[in-house]
């Protein structure tokens, strides 16, 4: 007989609940320390598997501190285009990547473009057949897999630049430490962990970004533009004051625990318009921007969204409330 098979039922369903209250708000202590505040929920998933292609909206993500978020077999920026002596390509050298549509067939990556057939990308094989190659992103060195001469056509024909390739970052195989090369950001950001690794990303492997500070931005546009012309990881909405994240110091979303490493400094990228593939002829946003949130000291260019680590892993779902531990604004000495 079960320890509970002559108590009422209505009571069994009450201590049992009570049971799981505790249970649930002991493993969420865990996570969730004294002093985090409520500062937002999550309204926006998307991952980009291949480094300048279109996004992939997710409703729930894995945080890892070994090589970025996914989902499954989507992963982000683990794909990425090189030239024919091996170095990085991103649409800021060639806008129209930023039409390339990828997909999903179990762990094969599919990807197609106007004008092109598709592409099948099967990982497995890569990591079979494929040579290691020495390649860099932002001239930090990293090694990839290449992903052979069919991949190589096709990106060639694609962006019509003879000799570029594809290359994989292989699933277990090849990452990067965080800040590496001249060590630029490590003046003025907080310092990154010799374990913090990613795969092809530009310096930080989970991007977020607040709904509130895109629209404080949009109301200075001619143009508005969506969250995603960002690229973010994370969307969130505040419900507060724009740029609110900038003193985030450590973030707690679902299960995972995060720490901000530095803002966002934004690039060129922005100025590109994914459906076209086309550079802004005015240099929007990137002008606007560098009239107000150029808060970097003229170092990297103007801020927005903050750059994350993740702490300890875990999984973050599309209306997760959001956590954190201010501190002080991340700025240059």
């Amino acid at each position: 007989m079960g320890l509970l098979a002559n108590v009422d039922p209505v009571f069994s369903y009450l201590l049992l609940s009570a049971a799981l209250k505790y249970y649930v708000n002991y493993l969420w202590k865990d996570v969730v320390p004294n002093g985090a505040k409520l500062v937002g929920v999550v309204t926006g998933l998307e991952l980009f598997p291949l480094k300048s292609g279109k996004g992939i909206e997710q409703e729930e993500v894995k945080c890892s501190s070994h090589k970025g978020p996914s989902c499954g077999p989507v992963t982000d920026r683990h794909w990425m285009v090189v030239t024919d002596k091996h170095q990085m390509v991103s649409s800021r050298q060639e806008p129209l990547l930023s039409r390339i549509v990828p997909r999903f067939e179990g762990s094969t990556m599919i990807i197609t473009a106007p004008g092109c057939d598709d592409l099948s990308l099967d990982p497995d094989l890569v990591e079979r057949a494929a040579k290691p190659i020495s390649t860099d992103v932002h001239s930090v060195p990293t090694m990839a897999l290449d992903c052979g001469e069919e991949a190589s056509q096709w990106i060639s024909k694609y962006l019509d630049k003879p000799g570029y390739r594809l290359v994989y970052s292989g699933r277990d195989v090849y990452t990067r430490g965080v800040v590496g090369g001249n060590n630029k950001y490590l003046a003025w950001t907080r310092v990154a962990k010799s374990d913090d690794k990613l795969a092809f990303h530009d310096s930080i492997s989970l991007h977020l970004i607040t709904e509130e500070s895109v629209a404080d931005l949009n109301k200075r546009l001619e143009n508005p533009l969506k969250t995603s012309r960002f690229r973010p990881n994370i969307v969130a909405k505040t419900g507060s004051e724009p740029y609110a994240e900038d003193n985030w110091k450590e973030v707690y979303i679902g299960t995972a625990r995060l720490r901000t490493l530095k803002l966002c400094a934004r690039c060129v990228l922005p100025n590109v318009d994914p459906e076209t593939g086309l550079k802004d002829p005015d240099d929007q946003p990137l002008k606007t921007l560098n009239r107000y949130r150029n808060i970097l000291g003229g170092i990297l260019g103007p801020a927005l969204g903050i750059d994350l680590i993740v702490e300890k892993p875990g999984i973050v779902h599309v209306g997760d409330e959001i956590y954190a531990i201010r501190g002080d604004n991340i700025t240059p000495p």
